[in-house]
């Protein structure tokens, strides 16, 4: 009787990606699972995502079993499905260990959950320990809630984090997504949305479950985004400056074509982030939107993180660094209590006169602490629908996932 010859990592890559793709369970994933290369390489000692493409440690593969393989591979096609190094590259910014395994614990706790009947497995070392980070007591939360826990415990003792969040499994490719251009970041986003679009359509032809987290990524988000925008032109500009002649660059990547705001000259814009422990998880969303309002501003941005008092301030634009290099220049500082009467008093007492201030902020403040204020101010109140700031205009933000 012939022996059966062993396979390679590369024929074992092959099998088991088919049968991934066979699967049922996995067929509104499909179409996603195909997107980008996947190879099995010498550098890695797990498995790398860059978003798109998939790389795949020859001594991990030889290691893990079939179910523990086809783990792996659905593992890093949740990273590319949720759009994880696009979506939470602001929570990399504030800590890069951190958002990994933050990451790492929402998809593990998802594939345990699709794969009760063993089809897929977590790898184990050889006592029995999981290789993959895991924790029961995320189950439910959001990849910033998972982030805002497992930061204050770092902060708290950052050796007992470290050894607790040991067992990471792959590596991302943060700096690889950051590096596309508008244009390639424009067809990635597309790419992935039409694949997500097609196998939903495949899953209902076949009578397929589908989980809800997948058919919540096609839904529509408000782009509370455009009510900054809208407060800055009106506030900083006024309604008349505005050119169809060069339409505004991020607006086109999510293929929106809008106008420019422009003018010869336009003032301060102060942008004040919450930095109270109760702000930690939205903090990646407060960057993000800084930096698109900031790349259509012709003269100075000014950031300040609070919590009880400023504990930093940064400018940008004229006078400053280049809004290009906030991403990797800015430092966020802060972390207890909320009381943006301060602020207020900040901007007063070092004779700033912006022309407008935005204030992000979850909202939890007394009466007496929202500030006298001496410019036009808008208050983006986050997961607080009860918030009520007597003074500017308000948008309140609800944020998921």
């Amino acid at each position: 009787m012939f022996m059966q010859q062993e396979l390679t990592p590369e024929q074992r890559l092959q099998k088991c990606s088919i049968q991934i793709m066979e699967e049922k369970r996995y067929i509104a994933q499909n179409p996603v699972f195909m997107i980008g290369a996947k190879t099995i390489v010498e550098d890695h000692p797990t498995a790398f995502t860059d978003g798109r493409n998939e790389r795949y440690g020859r001594q991990w593969v030889d290691l893990v079993n079939d179910a523990g393989f086809r783990w792996t591979l659905l593992h890093e096609t949740k990273h590319k499905m949720y759009r994880h190094l696009i979506t939470y590259v602001w929570l990399w910014l504030v800590d890069a260990e951190v958002a990994n395994w933050a990451c790492d614990y929402f998809i593990n706790l998802e594939l345990e959950d699709e794969n009760r009947d063993g089809f897929a497995v977590m790898p184990r070392d050889e006592n029995g320990k999981r290789m993959c980070l895991y924790d029961e007591r995320f189950r439910g939360k959001a990849i910033p809630e998972i982030f805002t826990i497992l930061m204050k415990e770092k902060k708290e003792d950052p050796e007992k984090a470290a050894q607790d969040n040991q067992a990471v499994m792959d590596e991302h490719g943060w700096d690889d997504a950051q590096q596309m251009s508008d244009s390639e970041l424009s067809e990635h986003v597309q790419e992935v949305e039409q694949a997500i679009a097609t196998g939903l359509v495949e899953a209902e032809k076949l009578k397929a479950a589908v989980p809800q987290t997948i058919k919540e990524l096609l839904k529509p988000k408000i782009r509370w985004l455009d009510v900054l925008r809208e407060f800055v032109t009106k506030t900083c500009r006024g309604d008349d400056d505005a050119s169809w002649r060069i339409p505004e660059r991020r607006a086109l990547v999510a293929g929106i074509l809008r106008p420019t705001p422009f003018s010869e000259s336009v003032g301060e814009l102060v942008v004040a982030g919450d930095m109270s422990y109760s702000m930690d998880k939205i903090l990646p969303v407060v960057l993000t939107e800084i930096k698109g309002i900031g790349e259509v501003l012709p003269d100075t941005l000014r950031l300040l993180y609070w919590d009880t008092s400023v504990c930093g301030d940064e400018v940008y634009g004229q006078g400053g660094k280049p809004i290009a290099d906030m991403i990797k220049s800015t430092k966020p500082t802060g972390g207890g209590g909320t009381d943006p009467s301060c602020v207020a008093d900040y901007i007063r007492d070092k004779g700033l006169t912006p022309q407008a201030a935005i204030v992000i902020t979850d909202g939890y403040v007394s009466k007496s602490n929202w500030g006298t204020w001496d410019c036009p101010v808008l208050w983006c109140i986050i997961d607080n629908k009860k918030a009520r700031p007597p003074v500017g205009k308000v948008v309140h933000v609800a944020t998921e996932g």
